[in-house]
């Protein structure tokens, strides 16, 4: 078909958590031209260490480029400056694309939030590739759950991350798609030999995590009591701090936060867990997320244990241990760590060597060609024009 280029709207860094986004995008840039985009505060650049090496435009390989606008701080909590901020995002990504040639393009969305570029940067379809339950977090701001809506019927093509997503969204739009997760089974199955230099000198058991750890999916207080009641244990977490809170009340000696890892490094800290974990709270937002670490766990052949969330138990339950409780879960580590539990440690493994990312990627884009091809997209253009499409910069 003819040629076309993607725009992805992004909500977390390239450089960040390594996940769904940049899984996609850097296969999509195998065959298209692709502009990731995501917005930063100014704030994240003072306080964050992960977002310190910021550049505004940069070429990070051959078909693929990444633009950060930067937004001026309170933005979520002040319309005013929101309107500021959208209005200088639209002006940034309109000029990214100008120089970078895109005319025939797929508006591609992760954040809901930045729904209101739909139908203003010339895009030739949009698709919503939704991997979370916006509606049921606690602290997302009602404007991002009603951009969340608008887009979900929005979309040329609407793609769902879990089960529960596909089936509180697809009501919402007809051309919904179920994708779960998947993992890149050669990255995390063959690791180079070495330990890290940070994991050198911590002792054996390692009871190790990957991942953005924030206070809105990482259970503190099981975190706390795995520390306290097995001293004895190394609680390894790998990944950036999302809330200087967990810093604070996670403080004891055995407790070894790592910090943010680039995705080449990140085989060789799994591969030095005794047993890897998923430690998210229980509640309405978490029931609807499938992680993708369990797939690069099991790809690398570890031991899993897990909170009780029904996307884990709906695909995982005889393959992980689930613990209803914090009590089951320590005492699941116990088990695993002394071997009077056995997982289906090589099963897994052969599982996750059929979830590729490259089959996945084959697969969406297929849709949406589908889509390009019919004809059949939405005029994104005919929605009323917002106050913020029109502010000043």
């Amino acid at each position: 078909m003819e040629p076309y280029d993607i725009v992805c709207i992004a909500q977390s860094s390239w450089n960040g958590v390594w996940a769904r986004p940049q899984q996609l995008m850097s296969r999509f840039a195998h065959h298209h031209r692709v502009l990731f985009v995501r917005p930063i505060s100014i704030a994240h650049l003072l306080t964050k260490p992960s977002e310190r090496h910021w550049k505004p435009f940069e070429w990070v390989d051959s078909n693929l480029w990444v633009s950060s606008p930067l937004m001026l701080p309170f933005g979520r909590r002040v319309p005013g400056v929101r309107r500021l901020n959208e209005a200088r995002i639209l002006r940034v990504v309109r000029l990214a694309i100008r120089r970078l040639g895109f005319e025939r393009f797929v508006l591609w969305f992760y954040a809901p939030m930045s729904q209101y570029l739909a139908g203003r940067l010339g895009e030739s379809a949009v698709v919503y590739d939704c991997t979370d339950a916006w509606e049921r977090f606690e602290k997302t701001p009602p404007s991002t759950i009603e951009r969340d809506r608008v887009l979900t019927a929005q979309a040329d093509v609407l793609f769902a991350g879990t089960t529960k997503v596909y089936e509180t969204r697809r009501e919402r739009n007809p051309n919904c798609h179920l994708f779960t997760c998947a993992v890149d089974f050669e990255h995390f199955a063959e690791v180079p030999s070495g330990t890290p230099d940070d994991l050198v000198g911590i002792p054996h058991p390692i009871v190790g995590y990957t991942g953005l750890i924030d206070e809105a999916r990482v259970d503190c207080r099981l975190i706390e009591r795995l520390a306290r009641e097995h001293p004895e244990w190394s609680i390894v977490l790998v990944g950036p701090v999302q809330d200087d809170v967990l810093l604070r009340a996670l403080r004891h000696p055995n407790i070894h936060f790592l910090g943010l890892k680039s995705y080449d490094e990140l085989p060789r800290y799994v591969a030095a867990f005794d047993a890897a974990i998923v430690p998210y709270r229980v509640n309405a937002a978490t029931h609807h997320i499938n992680p993708t670490k369990l797939l690069e766990y099991m790809a690398a052949g570890k031991p899993v244990v897990s909170t009780a969330l029904d996307e884990i138990k709906s695909f995982y339950l005889n393959r992980l241990a689930i613990a209803e409780s914090h009590d089951e879960f320590i005492h699941s580590i116990e088990r695993v760590l002394s071997n009077a539990t056995v997982l289906p440690v090589e099963s897994n493994r052969t599982l996750a060597a059929t979830r590729s990312w490259d089959s996945v990627s084959n697969a969406m884009l297929g849709i949406v060609e589908a889509r390009l091809e019919s004809g059949e997209v939405h005029d994104a253009s005919e929605e009323p024009e917002r106050p913020c499409e029109r502010a000043n910069v």
